[in-house]
C-alpha cells in the first residue's frame, strides 16, 4: 500500500463496510438511548452519521450541545411562528453543510440570500423523501465565544482513540471559506489536504482545554478514528457532529495522509 494513500484507501475501505456490504440503512435510535445497548451492534459507529443519534449520544456523556427547539419528520409540525430570530435547521443525514440553514433575521448566512419558510420546507421535504430514515433538527443559533451571531469558526478534531492528530480550523466568515491545521498544543501544522486554501493564524479557542477533553471522552468510546466538529461558545465547548468518512478520503495530500495514517496503524491498529 502507498504511504501516502494509505489513510484514503482506510476510509474508503470504512466507507464499503458501513454502508454497502448489505448492511440495512442506519435509523434514529430509540429513546432513552443506550450506549452499552448500542456498542454491541456490529460497526455502531455508523449510527453516529446521523446528527440526532449523535447529539444523544454525547448527550450521554455530559457533552454540551446546542438547545434543542424541534425535531421530526412531518415538515407540517414544524412550529415556525414560536421559533426565535435566530436559529439553525438542519437535516440529520445530508452532509458537507448540505441540509444546513443558519438562519438571521430571515437571512441564511451560508448562502447570503433571503431564507423563505416555502423554499426551506420545499428543500426538506426533498430530503426526507430521499432518506426516509432521517429527522429534522431545529436548533440553537450558537453565538460565537465574542457573543456574536455570525457563521462559527469550525474547530474539527482528528482523533484515534483518545490520540488528537490535527485540529482543522475552518473560517467560513469570508467569501472563500479557508482553514488551518494545529496540533494539540495550536501549534501551525503544514497543509494536510487541499479542501481550502490556507487561511490567517488564529489564537486558540479560549474553550480548548474543554474541547479537546470532550473530544476524547468521545473518542475513547468510539475507539477507531473519527472527525470531531465543535464550536467555541461564551458556555463552552459545544458539540457538532462526528464524521466517520470525511470525503470519503479525498483532497489529503501525501503529508496529511502520512500523519493521519501513521496515528491509525499506531492508536487503531486493525480497527475499521
Amino acid at each position: 500500500m502507498e504511504l501516502n494513500r494509505a489513510f484514503s484507501k482506510k476510509i474508503r475501505n470504512r466507507r464499503q463496510k458501513f454502508w454497502q456490504d448489505g448492511l440495512k440503512d442506519i435509523y434514529i435510535l430509540p429513546d432513552p438511548l443506550s450506549i452499552p445497548k448500542l456498542i454491541e451492534i456490529a460497526h455502531w459507529q455508523r449510527f453516529m452519521s446521523d446528527k440526532y443519534n449523535s447529539r444523544r449520544f454525547v448527550e450521554e456523556l455530559n457533552i454540551k450541545t446546542p438547545a434543542l427547539y424541534w425535531v421530526g419528520t412531518n415538515i407540517k409540525d414544524l412550529p415556525w411562528k414560536s421559533l426565535p430570530e435566530n436559529y439553525v435547521i438542519r437535516t440529520s443525514r445530508d452532509w458537507d453543510s448540505k441540509g444546513v440553514f443558519v438562519i438571521r433575521n430571515g437571512m441564511n448566512l451560508l448562502k447570503s440570500e433571503q431564507a423563505s419558510i416555502q423554499d426551506i420546507n420545499k428543500y426538506l421535504e426533498k430530503s426526507l423523501e430521499k432518506r426516509p430514515c432521517s429527522c429534522v433538527l431545529v436548533e440553537e443559533f450558537l453565538p460565537t465565544e465574542n457573543n456574536e451571531f455570525r457563521l462559527h469558526i469550525d474547530y474539527k478534531v482528528y482523533i484515534f482513540n483518545g490520540k488528537v492528530a490535527c485540529i482543522q480550523e475552518i473560517q467560513r466568515n469570508t467569501k472563500q471559506n479557508t482553514h488551518v491545521f494545529y496540533d494539540s498544543d495550536w501549534n501551525k501544522l503544514p497543509q494536510l489536504n487541499y479542501n481550502f486554501p490556507n487561511g490567517k493564524d488564529n489564537l486558540p479557542p479560549k474553550c480548548l482545554d474543554e474541547m479537546l477533553k470532550d473530544a476524547r471522552t468521545i473518542s475513547k468510546i468510539f475507539k477507531s478514528f473519527v472527525r470531531l466538529d465543535f464550536y467555541s461558545t461564551p458556555r463552552g465547548s459545544v458539540f457538532g457532529e462526528f464524521t466517520g468518512t470525511p470525503a470519503t478520503g479525498l483532497y489529503f495530500n501525501g503529508r496529511g495522509s502520512k500523519l493521519l495514517n501513521s496515528y491509525w496503524e499506531k492508536y487503531c491498529p486493525g480497527m475499521i
